[in-house]
């Protein structure tokens, strides 16, 4: 209870902020998580050790694709004097295709395939900040936000998003995984309503004419957590009143839709009833109400 009240008074600092809510605008200067993380020295430095490995990568990409166009150039260069001699042969049962060393030295080429590289960190500090803090944020917190989460999506527990889940998709997945502080099985996950562009990319940039630039991707996820879907007061109200459905009672149903005082206009209907209903039977109804 100590530490329940505890995250409840750390809360309570964000309740005047724009926005105070875990579940919603967690990508903003005054988000929580924001917040929690620029001061959070632990996080800082994954987020560092994350930007560090990544612009490694680049330069690695970088270093990949000079080597290849190099590779490319060497080929098309051995060729550039050489004439197609690809012929017809013929033998006893039909004929076959041959091809020249120039046209699979061209093919070996073209063939050169380099994938492009994509930061698996977003570029601005604040989205940054964002995704460290969902990746490390304190079990406690973790917890108490599922619990939320678990509680507005009661109505529908299962909710289809059909988003993206950052450490299922790549190169996020594996980049990320390693700072993944939390559980398996948790509720709230970071995730994206668009595909990252390591995996719309169905094909590599040809070698011969993509820049470098071509090959370099910043992070194309979107940075958002799993929706709630929240439910009407009126919906909420029906779902938590009994319903009566034995026959004598279920003209009363209008009298337990609220906590209104309404001994009048039940008073008032009694004459719908059924006749069948005893005066101590009305007392017992009064204080099932109550």
């Amino acid at each position: 209870m100590k530490r329940a009240h505890s995250l409840y008074c750390y809360f309570s600092e964000f309740s005047q902020k724009p926005y105070p809510d875990i579940l919603t605008n967690i990508n903003c200067d005054d988000a929580f998580g924001v917040y929690f993380a620029s001061h959070s020295s632990t996080m800082k430095e994954s987020l560092q050790k994350i930007r560090d490995q990544a612009e490694l990568d680049k330069q690695k990409k970088i270093q990949e694709v000079k080597q290849a166009k190099a590779i490319y150039t060497c080929l098309m260069d051995s060729i550039k004097y050489l004439s197609c001699k690809c012929t017809y042969e013929y033998n006893g049962y039909g004929s076959y295709y041959i091809t020249c060393g120039k046209c699979r030295i061209q093919k070996e080429a073209c063939d050169i395939k380099v994938n492009i590289f994509e930061c698996p960190i977003p570029s601005d500090h604040v989205g940054a900040l964002a995704v460290i803090f969902e990746l490390q944020m304190p079990i406690e917190i973790r917890i108490y936000r599922d619990i939320i989460w678990q509680f507005i999506n009661r109505p529908k527990p299962n909710l289809n998003h059909r988003m993206y889940e950052w450490l299922s998709v790549p190169p996020h997945g594996s980049k990320l995984d390693p700072f993944y502080t939390g559980p398996k099985n948790n509720k709230v996950k970071l995730l994206s309503s668009t595909k990252s562009v390591t995996q719309t990319h169905y094909s590599s940039p040809l070698i011969a004419l993509a820049p470098e630039s071509d090959f370099l991707y910043e992070n194309s996820l979107k940075i958002q957590i799993s929706p709630t879907s929240t439910i009407a007061i009126k919906d909420e109200c029906l779902a938590l009143t009994p319903q009566l459905d034995h026959p004598d009672y279920k003209q009363l149903q209008f009298t337990i839709n609220n906590t209104q005082f309404v001994q009048n206009h039940v008073i008032a209907k009694l004459c719908q009833c059924s006749a069948r209903v005893k005066p101590t039977q009305f007392v017992e109804f009064g204080s099932f109400r109550s």
